[in-house]
């Protein structure tokens, strides 16, 4: 058993129980890589990381899988937050009560597991989330994970380092696919991207809208557009952007700041 840590934000303050005073302790790597997480979540406008559990919390639901200190359960906000942690290398998914083997009487949270090396209390969801299935039942695999896995696995440290790098950077991005347009594409492209960012700079709701270019008159790829800012995507893409942006919605709408993370997709030619 590792000698756990206290659990802090990304802003230094203590993470505390739900008594108010004992700060949440998890494994070093974990307590490490949950203070670069909050600070991600922090930068795409979402706020601080609400938990539920961290290590020893005494939750029966959860089984032995926080024993070990490699795993937490936190507030779900949306597909988005859950796709960062995945980038990240860690294994998330989101417990929706009734569905997918998760009790009708369960909270719905988000569960997170960090391949670190302190993993004997719940190394078979992670093996479950490798090959694709949602972590819970026998060998956790009641049920087909609903969410893509990134396609590149990071190490928590890969992780961390990743989640720097696109802060430092700015905008969020995911995994990044490689560009097949031209230099002469992508710069046409991307006066069509400016004037589509300049007509929707006063609207805050999503829309997707097929780019054209107005040389050629042919579809150059598919964009989403909020805020003024336009978001690419490859057309065979286009429904499961739409879906992770619309579970992040409230009334069918979905703020800017919670974008961010579609912009790397590939233009589609």
């Amino acid at each position: 058993m590792p000698n756990f840590v206290p659990v802090v934000y990304s802003n230094g303050a203590a993470v505390l129980r739900s008594d108010g005073k004992t700060q949440r302790v998890a494994c070093p790597p974990l307590a490490q890589w949950l203070q670069a997480y909050d600070a991600l979540q922090v930068f795409r406008g979402r706020g601080h990381v609400t938990y539920y559990q961290t290590q020893g919390t005494g939750v029966a639901a959860s089984g032995p899988t926080h024993d070990c200190g490699s795993a937490d359960d936190t507030e779900y906000t949306c597909d988005a937050a859950i796709m960062d942690a995945r980038e990240m290398g860690a294994v998330q998914w989101h417990r929706i009560p009734g569905r997918d083997g998760w009790p009708s009487s369960g909270a719905n949270h988000n569960h997170r597991v960090l391949p670190c090396g302190y993993n004997s209390c719940n190394q078979y969801q992670i093996d479950a989330y490798l090959a694709g299935y949602n972590g819970l039942g026998g060998g956790g695999r009641a049920a087909r994970d609903r969410l893509p896995r990134p396609s590149v696995i990071r190490t928590w440290q890969q992780g961390i380092a990743w989640a720097q790098a696109q802060m430092g950077a700015g905008p969020m991005t995911q995994t990044t696919q490689e560009d097949d347009m031209t230099p002469d594409q992508d710069a046409r492209l991307a006066r069509i991207e400016q004037t589509l960012a300049a007509l929707a700079h006063q609207q805050q709701t999503v829309k997707r809208l097929t780019v054209v270019d107005p040389t050629t008159k042919k579809p150059v790829g598919i964009a989403l557009v909020a805020g003024g800012k336009v978001m690419p995507a490859p057309d065979q893409q286009t429904i499961d952007a739409l879906a992770w942006a619309q579970s992040c919605a409230d009334g069918g709408q979905i703020g800017t700041n919670q974008l961010g993370w579609i912009t790397n997709m590939q233009k589609g030619v």
